[in-house]
């Protein structure tokens, strides 16, 4: 912003917010931004884990388009090999060190179940988070939950989140 590098997406946002003629958050009360704030954070910090998780250490995910993503950088697959083991073993140490990674796999897949339920428990019968217009909560939850279900394979998380009507509809 500005010339300058913000390496963390919440204060990126609070600096925009802070510089909008038309804040998304104005409206909100404190007590509604610090509930924004929660559920951002368990996105953030918790369920983009488990989607980093079937993306890239699930096999499921890696199977469908790890061969895809091969073709269209055009290497040879030794190489794509290579380079794909490296940056799996990089995320898994991740996950690890985040502590996501010590979980087995139907595990992980339920404490983000939890997530969902939780966020789809609170949206309840309303069309936005918190009103009759978008948030930044509303946003953030949008853009996770397309990450979850615009994918070609299935998977625990991608099956449970569907049947999660009122954030699909």
């Amino acid at each position: 912003i500005n010339g300058k590098v913000i390496a963390d997406s919440g204060l990126i946002i609070s600096k925009l917010e802070a510089q909008a003629q038309s804040p998304m958050q104005a409206s909100l009360s404190t007590t509604e931004k610090a509930i924004s704030l929660a559920f951002i954070r368990l996105m953030e910090e918790h369920l983009y884990w488990v989607i980093l998780y079937s993306r890239w250490i699930d096999d499921k995910g890696t199977a469908i388009w790890a061969d895809k993503i091969q073709e269209a950088m055009g290497l040879s697959k030794l190489a794509f090999k290579l380079i794909f083991s490296g940056v799996r073993k990089n995320i898994e140490k991740s996950l690890q060190s985040q502590g996501m990674g010590r979980h087995n796999k139907a595990d992980l897949y339920a404490l983000a179940q939890d997530d969902i339920r939780s966020v789809a428990d609170f949206l309840g019968g309303r069309d936005f988070c918190f009103g009759s217009v978008p948030t930044l909560m509303d946003h953030c939850l949008y853009a996770f939950i397309c990450s979850i279900i615009c994918v070609t394979w299935n998977y625990p998380l991608k099956a449970f989140t569907l049947k999660c009507q009122n954030l699909i509809y």
